[in-house]
């Protein structure tokens, strides 16, 4: 009966077809009736004909039927998919436990709830499922009314307005919480039931609540009216004494301007002043005598302090009245006293945020507090909160003595460390009689009352400042709010200064960066624009002036050499700072000896020394023995035996644990250094030694060049410094040598260290390493005699390898064609990653050479497809990666991609042939 009545398209159709089988056969069984008695036909066919009628209309109905059903089932699939996605959307919102969410009922059950429910009240899963749980039992008393009210909201309307209760946790303390919840079910008894956790509200209103309190407390015990003004001149605070001045309450004036509340004839005494500090923003005092219908006639000073917001704008009018009036001298005693207080806060507020050294003031503060206190001594600590200790900075009324005794305290010791801990005021009265440990060192001054601060500004520990007292045994509320305000004051004045010191350091630390970068930016340019002006130059004499003679076409030929080799060596010093700065410079660290490594680094820049007519003398000392001395000068190399201490030890053998090429980079750094600040004719010494005591290698370069200014000295290994970056300078580079070396020889655990005389007197720089083992050999030969020529290389023919070069500029494929075609092999360039995989499917080359950046595909991809081919298409072809793409990790992806080699551009050609040949399986045994 439900389904027939219900107002749905299914309740509907079934209505229809009710109807339907009720009035058709009615109706049919009539018309035949009424052909039967007009004696149309006989009472045979008339059954038939009705069978025949009641089975073609029943079939109606039951496709009509049948149309109904599909489309109640299509509904249905809708309704259930809707239903789906907001299950697993509710699912998704219990799971992020943003709120606390359960499923319970009105019973106190909780069937179900997720992790952030559990977390309020300090319940695990396990009590969960083991049914542990029900909120009714977790319900403080005095709330079950409340809830109560709540389920029956939600039983009348579905859902209840959220209200503000408390849960009982596991531990057995409390937790507010804001509880709103719907309930479901034919009886209305499920409920689901969202939870907010209002602990961090409830801490963050009374924290504003005692910040309040405590503001309240100063004001309110100022002896006079105090008052504040919003940008409009409304009123927005007037403290109580104000109030009881005017008669007025803060419905009364709050929110209104003098002129709204008070009658022309009592604010015309003092409204012209503070229209002017409204209008010109600075401070006004005026005296005014103005009567009050409920108090009488006073006579104030008034004074209006403008507060401007970060921005500039006027943010507040500060208002401080001070009345004169001397009819009564009790009551003029007592406001002359708060009004000095109030002057010595907005005096010492001033003098604190003027001063960028807070604690340098703390002296004269004493002493006005002193005045209107009666204070005998104070004593302010600094807190270290990493070490948890106070620091003694400055002190008064104490002789140095003690003060010595007290320099530095622990977190927990005496009264200003326990406040320091506590983070709150300690106020001790008749000191003499107490019994607190924390109290013997000032008990032993004859202190009778004392007082302690916490400096705290912002959330952060700064110090405490301690008060004491010989002549009271107490102080009084309103001193004890005196003395806090005072000490807000200082924690926000050393927060300021800190603050301000930070910044400028920061500001100084960003000009400084600014500059250096506009200087690098300046160098570099010079630096990359010099040699390219010479290869351009000459490249283009070169080539439009073919008659030049041999000699200049030589000259050209290595003037652009040199400069392209130094333009590398630029670039790779740029790659290994970039490393450095991102840590990704890594050695290949063996056990190597330094000696050979010490004369390839000298045979390297033996070119550049005699250039300059310098001598390079190298020379080996041990504590027991000297070995041989090379000099390295002009068109000549000289070497002489010195005489042994004790045994004629001729080979020494000093090993390091390290990478052998990065050693001799730092070698050479240090000496491509040495002998471009050392003149013509100069001396360059390079010195191994064993330290005295010690398991450590000296690496020493000396050199009686144009030496290092004092003042230099501490950022000769910075990166980007330069003692001269003017455009003036007398020698090249970037100023990243240094900054190498140092790194480097810190990467093997060493130091590297500089001393310099001054100008004109020479520098010595030295490298100190861990010493692994030495082992000293005897040769009739010295180990130091000149290093023979280097054999040339033998001429690697690649007759008959077929190589495949990959790269999408045109320049480059010429210059791999010539190369590779002067060795005999045979060279086929594309400039894409299709036109190499058609090239390898016609004809499979013996080696690949490909480029890595190229536009559509690049060389990651073409040798992903190759070797992905069978090996008889060519999946197997060794792979050489040439690319500008030189980071340590663009080499690993390139191994990893399937490349045999990473070769970094710019490639010397007999480079490239030994690589081609290596991967083609020739050598030099069989070329």
């Amino acid at each position: 009966m439900r389904l027939i009545k219900s107002d749905s398209y299914g309740g509907l159709l079934v209505r229809r077809l009710l109807m339907a089988t009720v009035v058709i056969p009615l109706l049919l069984g009539w018309l035949i009736l009424q052909g039967l008695g007009a004696g149309f036909f006989g009472a045979t066919f008339a059954l038939e004909l009705f069978a025949i009628a009641s089975i073609l209309v029943f079939g109606s109905l039951i496709c009509y039927s049948a149309v109904g059903v599909e489309r109640l089932s299509r509904q249905r699939d809708k309704y259930q998919a809707a239903l789906n996605a907001n299950e697993e959307k509710l699912g998704s919102f219990v799971e992020a436990n943003v709120i606390g969410i359960l499923f319970g009922d009105i019973y106190g059950n909780v069937r179900n709830a997720n992790d952030e429910y559990l977390r309020m009240i300090g319940y695990s899963r396990q009590d969960l499922e083991a049914g542990s749980i029900c909120w009714l039992d977790i319900t403080p008393f005095e709330y079950r009314q409340l809830d109560k009210g709540g389920i029956a909201e939600a039983q009348k309307d579905g859902a209840c307005k959220p209200y503000e209760k408390e849960y009982i946790r596991k531990d057995g303390t409390r937790i507010p919480v804001l509880v709103g919840y719907t309930l479901v079910g034919e009886q209305r008894e499920e409920s689901v039931a969202f939870i907010l956790d209002l602990s961090k509200r409830k801490q963050a209103e009374a924290a504003l609540q005692q910040s309040e309190e405590r503001f309240r407390l100063v004001v309110d015990n100022i002896p006079d009216v105090f008052s504040i003004y919003d940008a409009q001149r409304r009123l927005q605070f007037v403290n109580s004494e104000g109030l009881r001045v005017t008669g007025k309450t803060n419905a009364e004036i709050l929110g209104k301007t003098d002129e709204e509340i008070f009658p022309e004839e009592i604010n015309s005494a003092y409204l012209d002043s503070l229209i002017t500090a409204h209008k010109t923003g600075i401070s006004q005092t005026t005296q005014a005598t103005i009567t009050f219908p409920n108090y009488g006639t006073l006579v104030k000073l008034i004074k209006y302090v403008p507060v401007f917001k970060k921005s500039g704008e006027l943010h507040q009018i500060l208002a401080f009245h001070n009345d004169i009036t001397k009819n009564v001298k009790h009551a003029e005693k007592a406001l002359s006293l708060g009004y000095k207080r109030l002057q010595l806060l907005f005096d010492t507020a001033s003098d604190l945020l003027s001063s960028q050294k807070p604690i340098a003031l703390l002296d004269s503060v004493f002493q006005n507090l002193s005045e209107q206190i009666g204070l005998d001594c104070y004593f302010n600590y600094l807190a270290d909160e990493t070490q948890q200790v106070l620091h003694l900075a400055s002190y008064k009324g104490v002789d140095e003595e003690f003060a010595n005794q007290v320099m530095m305290l622990d977190f927990k010791q005496g009264v200003c460390g326990k406040s320091a801990t506590e983070r709150h005021l300690i106020a001790l009265e008749d000191v003499q009689k107490s019994t607190i440990p924390e109290t013997d060192c000032i008990r032993s001054l004859g202190i009778t009352a004392f007082a302690s601060y916490p400096l705290i500004a912002g959330g952060k520990l700064f110090g405490t400042l301690g008060f004491g007292s010989v002549t009271r045994s107490r102080f009084s509320q309103n001193e004890i709010g005196m003395m806090q305000a005072v000490c807000d004051q200082i924690a926000i004045a050393i927060e300021r200064s800190r603050l301000i010191g930070s910044l400028q350091l920061q500001t100084e630390q960003l000009r400084e960066a600014n500059r250096m970068k506009d200087e690098f930016l300046a160098v570099l340019s010079h630096e990359l624009r010099s040699p390219l002006n010479v290869i351009l130059g000459w490249a283009q004499l070169l080539r439009t002036r073919p008659n030049l003679d041999e000699a200049k076409k030589f000259q050209a030929l290595e003037t652009i050499e040199r400069n392209s080799r130094a333009q590398k060596q630029l670039i790779e010093d740029l790659l290994d700072i970039s490393r450095i700065v991102r840590g990704k410079l890594s050695l290949n660290v063996t056990s190597c000896n330094l000696v050979p490594i010490v004369e390839a680094a000298i045979d390297t820049i033996r070119i550049a020394a005699e250039a300059k007519d310098i001598e390079i003398l190298f020379s080996i000392r041990d504590i027991e023995w000297e070995a041989s001395q090379k000099v390295v000068s002009l068109n000549k190399q000289t070497h002489k035996q010195t005489q042994p201490l004790q045994s004629p030890i001729f080979y020494p053998k000093l090993f390091v644990t390290g990478d052998a090429e990065r050693l001799q980079q730092v070698i050479w750094n240090l000496l491509a250094n040495a002998i471009k600040f050392t003149n013509p004719g100069g001396e360059v010494e390079v010195k191994l030694s064993v330290e005295a005591n010690t398991e450590n290698l000296l690496i020493q370069v000396c050199d009686n060049g144009m030496g290092i200014k004092p003042e230099f000295m501490p950022y000769v290994f910075d990166r980007f410094r330069q003692e001269d970056s003017s455009s003036t300078r007398n020698h090249g580079g970037l100023g990243l040598g240094l900054a190498i070396v140092r790194h480097l020889v810190e990467l093997h655990g060493g130091s590297v260290s500089v001393e310099s005389p001054g100008m004109g007197k020479g520098s010595k720089f030295t490298v100190k390493l861990p010493l692994l083992y030495r082992k000293e050999e005897y040769s009739p030969v010295s180990p130091l005699s000149p290093p023979l020529p280097p054999s040339p290389s033998p001429f690697l023919s690649l007759a008959g390898v077929h190589v495949l070069v990959v790269d999408d500029e045109a320049d480059t494929r010429d210059f791999l064609i010539t190369v590779l075609q002067q060795s005999q092999a045979q060279v086929q360039a594309v400039s894409s990653v299709a036109e190499a995989l058609e090239c390898i499917s016609q004809s499979k080359p013996d080696v690949l050479i490909s480029d890595i950046g190229m536009p559509g595909e690049d060389g990651y991809s073409l040798i992903r497809k190759i070797r992905k081919l069978n090996p008889e298409q060519g999946g197997n072809i060794p792979a050489a990666a040439l690319t500008a793409y030189a980071r340590t990790e663009d080499r690993m992806r390139a191994i990893q991609e399937g490349f045999q080699l990473h070769l970094p551009k710019p490639v010397e050609p007999g480079e490239l042939t030994a690589v081609v040949a290596s991967l083609a399986g020739r050598g030099m045994g069989n070329s």
